[in-house]
């Protein structure tokens, strides 16, 4: 038996089915009652719709791509940066380190003096048989002849307690004689030798010496080698005696020779050595491959590293300065005791000091230069009392690097450095979920704003703008007078130095009046292709060394893409794929019957509705409306922010084979194709507009 079932129930039109709906009631139950057939059951709400869907401006746009105005008109809003030049743009202290070698030219030894008194009877005993005279009148008043030239013994001088060997750079012997005799001394020749090598160390000549009186020499050592140990002769002298005049003789008077050694500066010495400053330097470290002409930075991150060699056997008390790095008024220092160098090697030290926070004079001490930084290195030894070998060929090292600096803050001139950014490309959603067909607008908005936070000039040049669809292969270059000429961006102003910044503002804008813009964007980009280039300080160093640049206060350049939804279409096709809820009852009994598609258009657009049936990979398996019918245009309303809906009705007749294809797969693929009309004339799209979707059918079911 064949149960011919109408089920309508349409949401649209509901009270005009309620006849039809009680009439297959009413002739389903005679049926049963006269073939005593078993009452059968069913759901009247089985296929309460089919489907429903609503095509929007959704449908067309991603919502946080449009914005409407007050009228309610959809406006393509899309902002992009395009580039922020920032302090690392422009600063980049390449890592680098310089060696600083300090030679010990300034090595100093103890002054010492010794005194010998070379007495009348050591005079006596090698002066003959005058001398043996003067040695047998001992103790009497006697006139003492003339005495031929004679020389004394040889003196030991001891001075080893200081050191035992020193070659000199510099130095200086004081040679003082006091005659202490009763006799004038004359013609008095001297030497001085190293007791080991019997090398000659100075000799002397003094012509007189009179009596009472004391007489002196220097003599330059420079170039000398001394020991510890010298030997010390009166070579001859001669005196002419007492003149006739009766005196005391005594042999315990004497010439008293006094030997003083000072400004000792040796190239190498074995020696106790006083406490001195073996450096004491102040120097510049030009920061090198800095493409900028710093005075002053501010860092916020980084390390100075320093590294200490030293060849001395002995501890070398170092202290490190920057007097130009201050942090909370107080200067970079570091100290460090190095430790004596084992025999031929040397000692070394590294240490890593945290520059974060410290503001750095880089424009030498009279502020007339830039990228130098000023340093100051003192290197001393303590007294030990101990002896060690020091040499001028021994040698301190200073290597000074920077590690991974990031200024916050710079001053000075920033250069005329021209930088590139591109050739890049921005992705736009504008125009994804149209698949094929013409979108016309006729107005369109671009502006190119410019946000200067940089205290420098900039000059701006757009080297390449592109609207570029994939889908049909066609590029698009933007053509407008504002762009094709460098545009200058003026600089920013700060606080000597401190925030807040006076920020500058530039834009161009472009729209279809003085731009081929709208053209650009009918070409309905998926990409915009961009390429750009900035220069700084394009009039040269206009700021005599004042520019500057803060970390996270940029140059920021946007592009801002307004675009009214006032348009032209032809065959613009949109789409939007729907499941029905066929999950209600046993349906396996229906063998035809109709889908009925109602469409209430809400938008100024003729609309060519395609409905395909899709499989479960959403290929299409079959047709239920295949575009020949015309949903027509909503009507202009008052007020002109809305349209009138138009309600149109498509009946689908659908056969077993259809029917089993819809409830198997339960999927739907609608596509509208849009059309303005007249053609050539745009329309305004507003977002109130929906065109609403909705299927119902009545069916024939069979019940065994």
């Amino acid at each position: 038996m064949v149960w011919q079932i109408y089920l309508y129930t349409n949401d649209v039109s509901m009270s005009s089915y309620k006849l039809f709906g009680s009439i297959g009631i009413l002739i389903g139950f005679l049926g049963l009652f006269s073939c005593k057939l078993q009452e059968p059951s069913w759901d009247t709400q089985l296929l309460s719709p089919l489907v429903k869907s609503n095509l929007t401006i959704h449908n067309l746009l991603d919502s946080d791509l449009y914005k409407s105005d007050s009228s309610h008109l959809v406006n393509l809003v899309f902002s992009k940066s395009l580039y922020d030049l920032s302090i690392d743009s422009l600063i980049n202290f390449t890592d680098t380190s310089a060696r600083k070698t300090f030679k010990i030219d300034s090595l100093s030894l103890y002054s010492t003096s010794v005194e010998y008194p070379i007495t009348l009877g050591a005079i006596a005993r090698n002066a003959g048989s005058t001398g043996q005279l003067i040695l047998f009148l001992q103790g009497s008043t006697q006139v003492i002849p003339s005495i031929p030239a004679i020389s004394s013994g040889a003196i030991n001088i001891n001075a080893d307690t200081l050191f035992t060997t020193m070659t000199l750079k510099d130095g200086k012997l004081d040679v003082r004689l006091f005659n202490c005799l009763p006799i004038d001394i004359t013609d008095v020749k001297f030497e001085l030798k190293n007791e080991a090598n019997g090398a000659l160390v100075v000799t002397g000549l003094f012509p007189l010496i009179p009596v009472n009186a004391e007489v002196s020499q220097t003599f330059d050592l420079a170039g000398k080698t001394v020991e510890g140990k010298l030997v010390a002769q009166l070579i001859s002298l001669s005196s002419p005696g007492s003149r006739g005049v009766p005196v005391l003789i005594d042999t315990a008077n004497s010439i008293k020779a006094t030997l003083k050694v000072y400004d000792l500066h040796p190239v190498t010495a074995t020696a106790i050595w006083p406490k001195q400053n073996l450096i004491n330097s102040a120097y510049y470290f030009q920061l090198k491959n800095l493409p900028v002409e710093l005075k002053e930075t501010r860092i916020k991150s980084g390390k100075a590293r320093i590294i200490l060699y030293s060849t001395l056997q002995d501890s070398v008390r170092f202290s490190y300065s920057l007097p130009g790095a201050i942090k909370n008024g107080v200067p970079l220092k570091a100290y460090k005791v190095l430790d004596p160098a084992p025999p031929g090697g040397s000692s070394r030290f590294i240490r890593d000091e945290d520059l974060s926070g410290y503001t750095w004079d880089l424009s030498g001490q009279n502020q007339d230069s830039f990228n130098l930084a000023f340093n100051e290195v003192i290197g001393s030894v303590d007294s030990t009392g101990i002896m060690k070998t020091f040499s001028v060929e021994d040698s301190i090292y200073i290597e000074l690097g920077f590690l991974d600096l990031r200024p916050e803050y710079a001053r000075g001139y920033l250069r005329d450095t021209t930088l590139f950014a591109g050739p890049s490309l921005i992705d736009l959603d504008f125009f994804n979920r149209i698949k094929s067909g013409k979108l016309l607008l006729d107005q369109a908005k671009l502006s190119i704003d410019f946000e200067n936070k940089v205290g420098v000039d900039l000059e701006f040049k757009l080297n390449e703008f592109n609207s570029i669809n994939h889908k049909n292969n066609q590029s698009i270059a933007l053509s407008a007078t504002e762009i094709n000429k460098p545009i200058f961006i003026p600089r920013a102003s700060d606080q000597n130095g401190h925030l807040p910044i006076k920020a500058t503002n530039t834009s161009v804008r472009l729209d279809e009046k003085n731009s081929n813009l709208t053209d650009f964007i009918n070409n309905l980009p998926d990409q915009i292709s961009y390429a750009l280039q900035l220069k700084a300080n394009p009039l040269g160093n206009v700021s005599q060394h004042r520019d500057f640049i803060y970390e996270d206060e940029f140059m920021n350049l946007n592009m801002n893409l307004e675009l009214p939804m006032v348009l032209q279409s032809k065959g613009l096709t949109i789409c939007d794929t729907m499941e029905m809820d066929l999950t209600k009852g046993d349906l396996s009994g229906i063998q035809s019957g109709n889908l009925h598609a109602f469409f209430n258009n809400g938008f100024p657009l003729d609309v060519k509705a395609q409905l395909f049936i899709l499989d479960q990979n959403n290929a299409i398996i079959d047709t239920l409306l295949n575009g020949a019918n015309v949903i027509a245009a909503a009507k202009e309303s008052i007020p002109s922010s809305n349209y009138i809906p138009q309600l149109s009705q498509i009946n689908i007749p659908v056969d077993k084979i259809k029917i089993d294809r819809l409830l198997n797969s339960g999927k739907l693929l609608l596509i509208a194709v849009l059309d303005t009309q007249p053609v050539g004339q745009g329309v305004r799209i507003y977002d109130t507009g929906v065109l609403n979707f909705q299927m119902t059918a009545d069916f024939v079911y069979r019940v065994e």
